[in-house]
């Protein structure tokens, strides 16, 4: 029973190592900050280096849609009591 507590005990911390390291290899594309958010400025210099042609219209784009969309915002309704 002490083995398999101990293999499981392994798999996480193994598992945790992993995703730590997934997550520091994230890119966010147009974060010049590496805060992995695109802010008003980031997304007016991603506009106007697609202007210059330095990159494509797809990549503008999808940074406009990384500045809309996140990060989200999770609303909590409370129900009133009666």
């Amino acid at each position: 029973m002490k083995t398999i507590y101990g293999l499981v005990l392994l798999f996480c911390v193994f598992y945790s190592l992993g995703l730590a390291a997934a997550y520091q290899d994230v890119s966010v594309p147009g974060d010049s900050n590496g805060d992995r958010m695109i802010s008003a400025e980031e997304l007016k210099a991603a506009e106007k280096v697609s202007m210059d042609g330095r990159i494509s219209h797809e990549e503008l784009e999808n940074i406009r849609l990384i500045h809309e969309s996140y990060p989200r915002k999770i609303n909590i309704f409370v129900y009133p009591e009666a």
